[in-house]
């Protein structure tokens, strides 16, 4: 996550667009689906997910899906879509 938010930064020029998937990312796990974002377990939710006990090194268990072994694709994914949308004029910076 840190890297997907300092490549964000770099190529951007600003810090808008992080603070903004982050806090988009927390509503949607959090306030939407009930999750726990960060190992804190929200109560305010619109949907509830129960994730199966039995498969919590699936969707990374008390903790939420940043402990999973999805959540590097995202990040990688994340990268990919940032590269995507300002191009590589800022890792010159790196």
């Amino acid at each position: 996550g840190g890297t997907a938010a300092a490549l964000n930064v770099f190529l951007s020029g600003s810090l808008s667009f992080g603070l903004g998937w982050h806090f988009g990312w927390n509503i949607t796990m959090g306030h939407l689906l009930g999750m726990s974002t960060s190992g804190i377990p929200m109560s305010a939710k619109l949907v509830s997910v129960v994730p199966h006990p039995q498969k919590a090194h699936l969707h990374g268990g008390r903790f939420g899906p940043e402990q999973s072994p999805l959540a590097p694709l995202a990040y990688i994914f994340g990268c990919i879509l940032l590269v995507k949308i300002y191009g590589v004029k800022g890792i010159d910076v790196w």
